[in-house]
Protein backbone atom coordinates (compact mmCIF):
# COMPACT_ATOMS: atom_id res chain seq x y z
CA UNK A 1 0.00 0.00 0.00
CA UNK A 2 0.98 3.26 -1.29
CA UNK A 3 1.41 6.42 1.43
CA UNK A 4 -1.77 7.97 -0.71
CA UNK A 5 -3.42 5.14 -0.04
CA UNK A 6 -2.69 4.48 3.44
CA UNK A 7 -3.79 8.35 4.11
CA UNK A 8 -6.93 8.44 1.76
CA UNK A 9 -5.20 11.37 -0.43
CA UNK A 10 -7.04 12.04 -3.57
CA UNK A 11 -3.88 12.68 -5.42
CA UNK A 12 -1.63 10.62 -8.24
CA UNK A 13 2.03 10.58 -7.78
CA UNK A 14 1.98 13.14 -10.70
CA UNK A 15 0.60 15.63 -8.46
CA UNK A 16 2.00 14.90 -5.38
CA UNK A 17 5.37 16.66 -4.54
CA UNK A 18 7.08 13.70 -2.75
CA UNK A 19 7.81 10.18 -3.70
CA UNK A 20 4.51 8.29 -2.99
CA UNK A 21 6.47 5.31 -0.90
CA UNK A 22 5.28 1.85 -0.33
CA UNK A 23 4.34 1.65 3.33
CA UNK A 24 5.54 -2.48 3.49
CA UNK A 25 8.70 -2.18 1.51
CA UNK A 26 10.97 0.03 0.01
CA UNK A 27 10.99 1.49 -3.74
CA UNK A 28 14.38 1.60 -5.50
CA UNK A 29 15.34 5.16 -5.50
CA UNK A 30 18.48 6.75 -4.12
CA UNK A 31 19.57 10.10 -2.97
CA UNK A 32 22.29 11.55 -4.75
CA UNK A 33 24.92 14.15 -2.78
CA UNK A 34 25.97 15.17 -5.99
CA UNK A 35 22.43 15.92 -6.97
CA UNK A 36 22.09 17.91 -3.53
CA UNK A 37 25.32 19.76 -4.67
CA UNK A 38 23.71 20.92 -7.58
CA UNK A 39 20.89 22.44 -5.82
CA UNK A 40 20.76 26.06 -5.89
CA UNK A 41 18.07 27.39 -3.75
CA UNK A 42 19.29 28.33 -0.17
CA UNK A 43 17.42 25.36 0.97
CA UNK A 44 19.50 22.87 -1.11
CA UNK A 45 22.89 24.64 0.06
CA UNK A 46 21.86 23.98 3.82
CA UNK A 47 21.69 20.57 2.81
CA UNK A 48 24.81 20.30 0.81
CA UNK A 49 26.02 22.20 4.11
CA UNK A 50 24.76 19.10 6.65
CA UNK A 51 26.75 16.57 4.41
CA UNK A 52 29.80 18.53 4.19
CA UNK A 53 30.12 19.26 7.54
CA UNK A 54 29.52 16.02 8.85
CA UNK A 55 32.18 14.27 6.59
CA UNK A 56 34.37 16.90 7.93
CA UNK A 57 33.71 16.38 11.56
CA UNK A 58 34.87 12.94 10.79
CA UNK A 59 37.91 13.11 8.46
CA UNK A 60 38.71 15.90 11.82
CA UNK A 61 38.51 13.28 14.22
CA UNK A 62 40.63 10.53 12.17
CA UNK A 63 43.06 12.97 11.90
CA UNK A 64 42.87 14.19 15.78
CA UNK A 65 43.76 10.88 16.52
CA UNK A 66 39.93 10.54 18.22
CA UNK A 67 38.84 7.65 16.39
CA UNK A 68 35.82 6.84 19.12
CA UNK A 69 34.06 10.02 17.55
CA UNK A 70 34.63 9.12 14.56
CA UNK A 71 33.33 5.38 14.62
CA UNK A 72 30.31 7.12 16.55
CA UNK A 73 30.04 9.77 13.72
CA UNK A 74 29.83 6.36 10.74
CA UNK A 75 28.30 3.70 13.08
CA UNK A 76 25.50 6.06 13.50
CA UNK A 77 24.52 6.01 10.32
CA UNK A 78 21.79 3.70 10.25
CA UNK A 79 18.98 4.09 8.56
CA UNK A 80 15.71 4.28 10.07
CA UNK A 81 14.15 2.39 7.65
CA UNK A 82 11.27 5.86 7.94
CA UNK A 83 12.40 6.55 4.06
CA UNK A 84 11.56 3.18 2.67
CA UNK A 85 13.90 3.82 -0.60
CA UNK A 86 16.63 1.45 -1.39
CA UNK A 87 17.37 -2.09 -2.78
CA UNK A 88 15.04 -3.70 -0.18
CA UNK A 89 11.84 -5.96 -2.08
CA UNK A 90 10.61 -7.24 1.28
CA UNK A 91 9.96 -5.06 4.34
CA UNK A 92 11.75 -1.87 4.55
CA UNK A 93 15.49 -2.01 5.65
CA UNK A 94 17.66 0.70 5.22
CA UNK A 95 21.53 -0.34 4.44
CA UNK A 96 23.32 2.35 5.64
CA UNK A 97 26.19 2.27 7.67
CA UNK A 98 26.18 -0.83 10.36
CA UNK A 99 28.84 -1.24 13.33
CA UNK A 100 30.76 -3.47 11.45
CA UNK A 101 30.64 -1.57 8.19
CA UNK A 102 31.30 1.65 9.97
CA UNK A 103 34.55 -0.05 11.49
CA UNK A 104 35.74 -0.95 7.82
CA UNK A 105 35.02 2.26 7.00
CA UNK A 106 36.96 3.72 9.52
CA UNK A 107 40.14 1.49 9.31
CA UNK A 108 39.68 2.36 5.43
CA UNK A 109 39.73 5.95 6.18
CA UNK A 110 42.24 5.70 8.82
CA UNK A 111 44.80 4.13 6.59
CA UNK A 112 44.15 6.07 3.58
CA UNK A 113 46.81 8.14 2.19
CA UNK A 114 43.94 9.55 -0.22
CA UNK A 115 42.08 10.80 3.08
CA UNK A 116 44.95 11.95 4.69
CA UNK A 117 46.31 14.14 1.84
CA UNK A 118 42.61 15.66 1.89
CA UNK A 119 41.62 14.07 -1.54
CA UNK A 120 38.50 11.98 0.01
CA UNK A 121 36.60 14.96 1.68
CA UNK A 122 33.05 14.53 0.57
CA UNK A 123 31.01 11.25 1.69
CA UNK A 124 30.35 9.96 -1.87
CA UNK A 125 33.84 10.11 -2.35
CA UNK A 126 34.19 6.61 -0.21
CA UNK A 127 32.61 4.66 -3.24
CA UNK A 128 35.21 5.02 -5.51
CA UNK A 129 37.75 3.99 -2.74
CA UNK A 130 36.07 1.36 -0.37
CA UNK A 131 34.37 -1.62 -1.04
CA UNK A 132 30.64 -2.44 -0.12
CA UNK A 133 29.99 1.12 -0.73
CA UNK A 134 27.68 2.08 -3.01
CA UNK A 135 23.89 4.04 -3.95
CA UNK A 136 22.60 2.23 -1.40
CA UNK A 137 24.43 2.94 1.63
CA UNK A 138 25.66 6.18 0.03
CA UNK A 139 21.65 7.41 -0.15
CA UNK A 140 20.51 5.96 3.27
CA UNK A 141 23.62 7.74 5.26
CA UNK A 142 22.37 10.72 3.21
CA UNK A 143 18.76 10.78 4.47
CA UNK A 144 20.12 10.03 8.17
CA UNK A 145 22.11 13.30 8.00
CA UNK A 146 19.11 15.09 6.48
CA UNK A 147 16.38 13.52 8.97
CA UNK A 148 15.66 16.78 10.17
CA UNK A 149 15.48 18.97 7.17
CA UNK A 150 13.61 15.84 5.81
CA UNK A 151 10.86 15.40 8.68
CA UNK A 152 10.41 19.36 8.44
CA UNK A 153 9.81 18.89 4.94
CA UNK A 154 7.29 15.97 5.89
CA UNK A 155 5.34 18.54 8.15
CA UNK A 156 4.63 21.40 5.84
CA UNK A 157 3.90 18.72 3.18
CA UNK A 158 1.44 17.02 5.50
CA UNK A 159 -0.11 20.29 6.11
CA UNK A 160 -0.61 21.23 2.81
CA UNK A 161 -1.96 17.78 1.97
CA UNK A 162 -4.12 18.03 4.91
CA UNK A 163 -2.60 14.83 6.21
CA UNK A 164 -3.23 13.86 10.26
CA UNK A 165 -0.02 13.60 11.77
CA UNK A 166 0.61 12.19 15.33
CA UNK A 167 3.49 12.82 18.25
CA UNK A 168 6.18 10.75 17.79
CA UNK A 169 9.20 10.21 20.67
CA UNK A 170 12.65 9.24 20.73
CA UNK A 171 13.58 10.50 16.92
CA UNK A 172 17.11 10.10 16.52
CA UNK A 173 18.89 12.47 14.36
CA UNK A 174 22.01 14.67 14.17
CA UNK A 175 22.33 18.22 16.06
CA UNK A 176 24.68 20.10 13.66
CA UNK A 177 24.73 22.91 16.33
CA UNK A 178 25.58 21.05 19.20
CA UNK A 179 28.08 18.09 17.18
CA UNK A 180 26.25 15.13 18.78
CA UNK A 181 23.01 13.16 17.96
CA UNK A 182 20.31 13.73 20.24
CA UNK A 183 16.69 12.50 20.39
CA UNK A 184 13.13 14.41 20.08
CA UNK A 185 9.29 14.49 19.42
CA UNK A 186 7.90 15.21 16.51
CA UNK A 187 4.58 14.92 14.80
CA UNK A 188 4.83 13.16 12.06
CA UNK A 189 2.38 10.81 10.06
CA UNK A 190 1.67 7.02 11.51
CA UNK A 191 0.77 3.76 9.20
CA UNK A 192 0.81 0.72 11.72
CA UNK A 193 2.70 1.98 14.44
CA UNK A 194 5.53 3.27 12.51
CA UNK A 195 6.68 7.17 11.62
CA UNK A 196 6.76 8.06 7.98
CA UNK A 197 9.32 10.76 6.94
CA UNK A 198 8.87 11.83 3.38
CA UNK A 199 11.47 12.87 0.56
CA UNK A 200 10.94 15.49 -2.53
CA UNK A 201 10.38 13.42 -6.00
CA UNK A 202 12.77 16.45 -7.33
CA UNK A 203 15.73 14.42 -5.39
CA UNK A 204 15.17 11.46 -6.78
CA UNK A 205 17.75 9.17 -8.64
CA UNK A 206 17.81 5.79 -9.59
CA UNK A 207 21.34 5.69 -8.77
CA UNK A 208 24.45 8.07 -7.35
CA UNK A 209 26.49 9.67 -10.13
CA UNK A 210 29.94 8.63 -8.31
CA UNK A 211 30.90 5.38 -10.40
CA UNK A 212 34.22 3.47 -9.35
CA UNK A 213 34.36 2.27 -12.66
CA UNK A 214 33.35 5.05 -15.06
CA UNK A 215 36.18 7.08 -12.72
CA UNK A 216 38.25 4.62 -13.44
CA UNK A 217 38.11 4.67 -17.06
CA UNK A 218 37.67 7.89 -17.88
CA UNK A 219 40.29 9.42 -15.78
CA UNK A 220 42.83 6.57 -14.29
CA UNK A 221 43.41 4.95 -17.45
CA UNK A 222 44.44 7.77 -19.64
CA UNK A 223 46.69 9.21 -16.88
CA UNK A 224 48.46 5.64 -17.03
CA UNK A 225 48.19 5.16 -20.88
CA UNK A 226 50.31 8.56 -21.08
CA UNK A 227 52.71 7.33 -18.52
CA UNK A 228 53.60 4.22 -20.04
CA UNK A 229 53.63 5.83 -23.76
CA UNK A 230 56.02 7.83 -22.53
CA UNK A 231 58.04 5.25 -20.94
CA UNK A 232 57.70 2.83 -23.48
CA UNK A 233 56.30 -0.57 -21.62
CA UNK A 234 55.83 -3.50 -22.53
CA UNK A 235 52.25 -2.32 -22.64
CA UNK A 236 52.45 -0.33 -25.69
CA UNK A 237 50.87 -1.54 -28.83
CA UNK A 238 50.25 -0.59 -32.73
CA UNK A 239 46.71 -0.04 -33.08
CA UNK A 240 46.01 1.10 -36.83
CA UNK A 241 49.51 2.62 -37.40
CA UNK A 242 49.58 4.33 -33.99
CA UNK A 243 51.34 3.43 -30.64
CA UNK A 244 48.38 3.27 -27.59
CA UNK A 245 47.86 1.46 -24.67
CA UNK A 246 44.47 -0.72 -24.71
CA UNK A 247 42.55 -0.48 -21.19
CA UNK A 248 41.92 -4.01 -21.86
CA UNK A 249 45.24 -4.34 -21.41
CA UNK A 250 45.72 -1.73 -18.44
CA UNK A 251 42.53 -3.54 -16.73
CA UNK A 252 44.81 -6.96 -17.27
CA UNK A 253 47.80 -5.35 -16.01
CA UNK A 254 46.61 -4.10 -13.27
CA UNK A 255 43.00 -4.83 -12.59
CA UNK A 256 40.66 -2.11 -11.33
CA UNK A 257 39.77 -2.90 -7.99
CA UNK A 258 39.18 -0.13 -5.47
CA UNK A 259 42.21 -0.40 -3.67
CA UNK A 260 44.18 0.41 -6.92
CA UNK A 261 42.01 3.48 -7.67
CA UNK A 262 42.54 4.93 -4.17
CA UNK A 263 46.44 4.20 -5.35
CA UNK A 264 45.57 6.11 -8.37
CA UNK A 265 43.95 8.95 -6.94
CA UNK A 266 47.37 9.67 -5.07
CA UNK A 267 49.42 9.31 -7.65
CA UNK A 268 47.39 11.64 -9.96
CA UNK A 269 45.69 14.24 -7.71
CA UNK A 270 44.66 16.16 -10.18
CA UNK A 271 41.78 13.19 -11.92
CA UNK A 272 39.25 13.30 -8.83
CA UNK A 273 39.23 16.97 -8.62
CA UNK A 274 38.03 16.65 -12.95
CA UNK A 275 35.82 14.17 -12.40
CA UNK A 276 33.86 16.16 -9.28
CA UNK A 277 33.83 19.17 -11.46
CA UNK A 278 32.20 17.50 -14.43
CA UNK A 279 29.74 15.81 -11.80
CA UNK A 280 28.58 18.99 -10.82
CA UNK A 281 28.47 20.38 -14.07
CA UNK A 282 26.45 17.91 -15.87
CA UNK A 283 24.94 16.64 -12.54
CA UNK A 284 21.93 14.16 -13.49
CA UNK A 285 18.55 16.08 -13.74
CA UNK A 286 15.36 15.35 -11.94
CA UNK A 287 13.68 12.11 -13.09
CA UNK A 288 10.54 12.98 -15.21
CA UNK A 289 7.25 11.74 -13.96
CA UNK A 290 6.98 8.41 -15.83
CA UNK A 291 10.03 7.14 -13.66
CA UNK A 292 7.56 7.26 -10.91
CA UNK A 293 4.89 5.62 -12.42
CA UNK A 294 5.14 4.56 -16.29
CA UNK A 295 1.92 2.98 -16.99
CA UNK A 296 -0.64 4.67 -19.27
CA UNK A 297 -1.83 7.54 -18.83
CA UNK A 298 -0.09 8.15 -15.52
CA UNK A 299 -0.07 12.33 -16.00
CA UNK A 300 -2.34 12.94 -18.73
CA UNK A 301 -5.22 11.26 -17.48
CA UNK A 302 -5.06 13.21 -14.18
CA UNK A 303 -4.61 15.73 -15.38
CA UNK A 304 -7.52 15.94 -17.62
CA UNK A 305 -9.44 15.32 -14.61
CA UNK A 306 -8.20 17.95 -12.96
CA UNK A 307 -9.01 20.30 -15.79
CA UNK A 308 -12.53 19.66 -16.16
CA UNK A 309 -13.16 19.81 -12.39
CA UNK A 310 -11.49 23.43 -12.80
CA UNK A 311 -14.25 23.63 -15.57
CA UNK A 312 -16.81 22.19 -13.12
CA UNK A 313 -15.34 24.46 -10.35
CA UNK A 314 -16.13 27.93 -12.13
CA UNK A 315 -19.26 26.74 -13.78
CA UNK A 316 -20.53 26.36 -9.99
CA UNK A 317 -18.94 28.95 -8.54
CA UNK A 318 -17.14 26.13 -5.87
CA UNK A 319 -13.92 27.98 -4.75
CA UNK A 320 -12.51 24.92 -2.89
CA UNK A 321 -13.08 22.52 -5.77
CA UNK A 322 -11.40 25.61 -7.80
CA UNK A 323 -8.45 25.94 -5.40
CA UNK A 324 -7.82 22.12 -5.02
CA UNK A 325 -7.66 21.78 -8.78
CA UNK A 326 -5.44 24.48 -9.55
CA UNK A 327 -3.15 22.68 -6.69
CA UNK A 328 -2.84 19.45 -8.62
CA UNK A 329 -2.34 21.00 -12.04
CA UNK A 330 0.44 23.75 -10.91
CA UNK A 331 1.90 20.64 -9.33
CA UNK A 332 2.25 18.62 -12.35
CA UNK A 333 2.84 20.91 -14.99
CA UNK A 334 5.84 22.82 -12.75
CA UNK A 335 7.78 19.68 -12.11
CA UNK A 336 10.59 19.66 -11.50
CA UNK A 337 10.65 23.84 -12.09
CA UNK A 338 8.89 24.36 -8.73
CA UNK A 339 8.84 21.63 -5.57
CA UNK A 340 7.90 22.06 -2.08
CA UNK A 341 4.75 23.39 -1.28
CA UNK A 342 4.17 25.26 1.96
CA UNK A 343 0.61 26.87 2.83
CA UNK A 344 0.86 30.58 4.11
CA UNK A 345 -2.03 30.02 7.13
CA UNK A 346 -4.27 33.39 7.58
CA UNK A 347 -3.91 34.58 4.40
CA UNK A 348 -6.52 37.58 3.88
CA UNK A 349 -5.62 37.51 0.02
CA UNK A 350 -6.81 34.46 -0.45
CA UNK A 351 -5.25 30.86 -0.51
CA UNK A 352 -1.42 31.45 -1.10
CA UNK A 353 1.26 28.55 -0.65
CA UNK A 354 4.82 29.22 -1.62
CA UNK A 355 7.15 26.66 -3.59
CA UNK A 356 10.84 26.54 -4.25
CA UNK A 357 12.92 27.33 -7.40
CA UNK A 358 14.96 24.24 -8.82
CA UNK A 359 14.43 25.26 -12.49
CA UNK A 360 17.32 24.66 -14.84
CA UNK A 361 15.72 25.95 -18.32
CA UNK A 362 12.65 27.60 -18.85
CA UNK A 363 10.12 30.02 -17.63
CA UNK A 364 11.31 29.69 -13.71
CA UNK A 365 14.89 29.98 -14.78
CA UNK A 366 14.89 32.90 -16.82
CA UNK A 367 14.09 35.06 -13.58
CA UNK A 368 18.21 33.95 -12.41
CA UNK A 369 19.50 35.01 -15.94
CA UNK A 370 17.93 38.64 -14.90
CA UNK A 371 18.91 37.93 -11.45
CA UNK A 372 15.29 38.58 -10.22
CA UNK A 373 15.15 36.94 -6.87
CA UNK A 374 13.20 34.06 -7.03
CA UNK A 375 14.12 31.38 -5.05
CA UNK A 376 10.57 31.46 -3.92
CA UNK A 377 7.74 31.44 -5.89
CA UNK A 378 4.36 32.82 -4.33
CA UNK A 379 1.24 31.46 -5.90
CA UNK A 380 -1.98 33.28 -4.91
CA UNK A 381 -5.57 31.52 -5.39
CA UNK A 382 -8.41 33.88 -5.94
CA UNK A 383 -11.96 33.17 -7.62
CA UNK A 384 -12.93 36.15 -9.26
CA UNK A 385 -10.77 38.97 -10.48
CA UNK A 386 -13.06 41.59 -8.95
CA UNK A 387 -10.97 40.66 -5.58
CA UNK A 388 -7.66 41.97 -7.47
CA UNK A 389 -8.05 45.71 -6.23
CA UNK A 390 -5.33 47.88 -6.03
CA UNK A 391 -4.76 47.48 -2.28
CA UNK A 392 -5.37 43.73 -2.85
CA UNK A 393 -2.10 44.24 -4.85
CA UNK A 394 -0.34 46.51 -2.58
CA UNK A 395 -0.80 43.88 0.46
CA UNK A 396 0.39 41.28 -2.22
CA UNK A 397 3.86 43.09 -2.78
CA UNK A 398 4.21 42.93 1.28
CA UNK A 399 3.74 39.10 1.32
CA UNK A 400 6.04 39.06 -1.38
CA UNK A 401 8.59 41.09 0.53
CA UNK A 402 7.72 39.09 3.92
CA UNK A 403 8.70 35.65 2.11
CA UNK A 404 11.64 37.42 -0.22
CA UNK A 405 10.32 36.86 -3.67
CA UNK A 406 9.96 39.38 -6.64
CA UNK A 407 7.84 36.90 -8.22
CA UNK A 408 4.05 35.55 -8.02
CA UNK A 409 1.62 33.61 -9.71
CA UNK A 410 -1.71 34.94 -9.16
CA UNK A 411 -4.55 32.99 -10.24
CA UNK A 412 -8.07 33.70 -10.83
CA UNK A 413 -11.44 33.08 -13.44
CA UNK A 414 -11.34 35.94 -15.61
CA UNK A 415 -9.59 38.12 -17.46
CA UNK A 416 -8.14 41.20 -15.40
CA UNK A 417 -9.17 44.82 -16.74
CA UNK A 418 -6.67 47.61 -17.95
CA UNK A 419 -7.00 49.17 -14.41
CA UNK A 420 -5.36 45.94 -13.10
CA UNK A 421 -2.92 44.88 -15.57
CA UNK A 422 -1.71 48.92 -15.37
CA UNK A 423 -1.29 48.56 -11.68
CA UNK A 424 0.40 45.36 -11.92
CA UNK A 425 3.14 47.09 -14.84
CA UNK A 426 3.46 49.60 -12.59
CA UNK A 427 4.33 47.71 -9.72
CA UNK A 428 6.92 45.54 -11.68
CA UNK A 429 8.68 49.23 -12.45
CA UNK A 430 8.71 50.73 -9.14
CA UNK A 431 9.39 47.83 -6.98
CA UNK A 432 10.66 45.01 -8.73
CA UNK A 433 7.51 42.93 -8.04
CA UNK A 434 6.25 40.75 -10.77
CA UNK A 435 2.88 39.36 -10.59
CA UNK A 436 1.44 37.60 -13.53
CA UNK A 437 -1.94 36.52 -13.71
CA UNK A 438 -3.17 33.17 -14.65
CA UNK A 439 -6.05 33.35 -15.62
CA UNK A 440 -8.68 30.69 -17.52
CA UNK A 441 -6.99 31.78 -20.99
CA UNK A 442 -3.41 31.27 -19.76
CA UNK A 443 -4.32 27.93 -17.79
CA UNK A 444 -5.52 26.89 -21.06
CA UNK A 445 -2.26 28.26 -23.47
CA UNK A 446 0.27 26.62 -20.41
CA UNK A 447 -1.80 23.05 -20.71
CA UNK A 448 -2.04 23.67 -24.59
CA UNK A 449 1.71 23.82 -24.45
CA UNK A 450 2.54 21.42 -21.85
CA UNK A 451 0.99 18.36 -23.70
CA UNK A 452 2.22 19.47 -26.51
CA UNK A 453 5.81 19.49 -25.71
CA UNK A 454 6.14 18.41 -22.28
CA UNK A 455 8.90 21.00 -20.86
CA UNK A 456 9.34 24.07 -18.84
CA UNK A 457 9.32 26.42 -21.42
CA UNK A 458 6.06 27.95 -20.95
CA UNK A 459 5.86 30.58 -23.81
CA UNK A 460 2.89 32.27 -22.68
CA UNK A 461 4.48 33.12 -19.41
CA UNK A 462 7.73 33.71 -20.81
CA UNK A 463 5.34 36.75 -23.43
CA UNK A 464 3.66 37.98 -20.11
CA UNK A 465 7.31 38.83 -18.64
CA UNK A 466 8.41 40.31 -21.97
CA UNK A 467 5.21 42.71 -21.14
CA UNK A 468 6.59 44.34 -17.94
CA UNK A 469 9.79 45.36 -19.75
Amino acid sequence: MKFSEAFNMEFQQSNLDFIDIPLDTDLQFFIDPTSIRALKTNWGGGLEKLIQDYFADVMASIKNGDLKRAGVLLSSLKESNSFHLGYSSKKSSGKALGVKTAELILESLKNSKAAQTGLLHDLEDTALTIDGIASDRISDSVCNILKLPFIEYTQKICEFYNVDMSDVSGIRLWDPSSGRWGKRTFKLPIYNGEEIILIPKVMAREKIAYSHSKFYRKYIIPEIRAEHLKAGSALVTLLRGKQTVTATKIIEEFGQSKEFIEEQIVKYPDAIKQYKEELLLSSPPPLPHKSFDNSTGAVTGPLSSDVENLKLAIKENNEQLYIESLKKIFLTIFYPSLFYPCLIKGNMLGYSFTMLNESRAGFFFDFSIFEIPADKVLVNIVMSSSHISESYLENLVQEMDVIKTSVCLLSCCEATNELQKDKIKALAKSKGKYIFIINSAVINGVLDEYYKIGEQHFSMLRDKFKEFN
